[in-house]
């Protein structure tokens, strides 16, 4: 379940009261997930203790975890506050997490999840908490103002349109909370962009502004059977602290590019990154790799594998040209299954404009490493030599006309 709404709608409020709800209905672990610290010591905690004081004296900060005790609770019976009774719960445990790190989501089971501001997270964060209540078949609360067009957006939002029972979404703006001030409503509505103020106060899905890509509906599509294939290529960007990344694209006789399968993860070493590389190419009869050539010596390394590497056309400018030119003549689609490339798409954008500095050229380096290895596959396998220029004073030959 997911509410969708605009800032200061009341969203942490709901989720906080929905924390106390499964701990009467659940005897199990629960997991309280916000973006960063900062949000959870400033918002989603502080809503937490203020709707559940009783839980604060069991909260270890350090260790990330509210640690209760076995202990009695009483129930009011037909709602009547006079009348409890009293039932006894087992030890448990909240887990309190920061997004910013979705490896630090692992290692524990529960009934029930409560993500604070989840369109904010990566997509990482996502598929780590359903795997955490999955034994379980826990129920998952999202508190959220829409982000990007990202795996909320996909994973979650759409099912729900479809009518599918295991989502569900409710949307609500900002002034629909009556203690939200209609002032400073319709002073936003004025001077902010259309699609932010939607965004931001109406809690409906918008595309960031500033995006490199413009990456539509349309152009994410489930995964499909090809029967008339061209060819196969996948670009590589190499990584260690950053996510080592590959975009696998696959061609029709139509001249559409799909991109079918990717590879997104940090710490590899080459002799792993070349080890998925030639799974992958085994997989779907890639022909050719287009790895980033500032690493010559790990391109070595996948010569020596038996991976036909071609030399790349590094060229920020003309591959972003390549790539927009794509998606505006829907030439270029994405799968589903591909949810980093969706996630990057979605965040890849250009410096914020300002009037006190020259405006760039360049998209921001960050969170941009399939961006760049689709790049390095889409341009360089694109890429024309252009024709040698003729000189207009030297006669023409006649048979030739150069």
């Amino acid at each position: 379940m997911a509410a969708i709404a605009g800032i200061q709608s009341g969203k942490t409020l709901c989720g906080a009261m929905w924390v106390a709800k499964k701990l009467v209905e659940c005897d199990g672990h629960g997991v309280i997930i916000a973006n960063d610290h900062k949000m959870l010591d400033q918002s989603t905690l502080q809503k937490l203790f203020e709707i559940n004081p009783w839980l604060r004296p069991y909260y270890k900060m350090q260790r990330g975890i509210i640690e209760l005790p076995e202990m009695e609770i009483g129930l009011p019976i037909n709602g009547n506050m006079d009348d409890l009774e009293f039932r006894t719960y087992p030890a448990r445990n909240i887990y309190i997490r920061s997004s910013e790190r979705p490896e630090s989501i692992e290692g524990f089971t529960a009934d029930w999840a409560w993500l604070d501001e989840a369109g904010k997270y990566k997509v990482a964060t996502w598929v780590n908490i359903q795997a955490r209540v999955a034994i379980k078949r826990g129920q998952i609360f999202i508190t959220t103002t829409p982000d990007a067009m990202n795996w909320l957006y996909y994973d979650f939002y759409e099912r729900a349109l479809k009518k599918d029972d295991d989502f569900l979404v409710v949307q609500w703006k900002s002034i629909d909370n009556p203690f939200f001030s209609e002032e400073e409503y319709e002073r936003a509505k004025k001077t902010m962009s259309p699609s932010v103020f939607r965004m931001r106060y109406e809690g409906t899905f918008e595309q960031m502004e500033g995006l490199v890509y413009k990456l539509l509906p349309t152009n994410v599509i489930d995964p499909i059977k090809f029967t008339n294939v061209k060819d196969c290529i996948a670009g590589v960007d190499f990584g260690w602290t950053n996510p080592s990344a590959v975009s696998v694209i696959v061609m029709d006789n139509d001249g559409v590019y799909h991109v079918v399968d990717e590879l997104y993860r940090e710490q590899m070493t080459t002799d792993e990154l070349v080890e998925a590389c030639v799974q992958l190419r085994d997989k779907w009869g890639i022909t050719k790799f287009y790895p980033d050539p500032a690493e010559p010596d790990r391109i070595q390394v996948m010569k020596n594998a038996g991976l036909y590497t071609r030399e790349v056309k590094k060229d920020i400018k003309q591959g972003v040209n390549d790539v927009q030119n794509l998606l505006f003549q829907n030439k270029l689609k994405v799968f589903k299954t591909c949810k980093h490339h969706i996630e990057e798409f979605n965040t890849y954008h250009y410096e914020e404009y300002s009037e006190d500095k020259n405006q760039k050229e360049k998209p921001v380096p960050f969170n941009d490493h399939l961006m760049d290895s689709l790049r390095y596959a889409l341009t360089t396998y694109n890429y024309v030599a252009p024709r040698p220029r003729v000189n207009m004073y030297k006669p023409l030959n006649k048979r030739t006309g150069y």
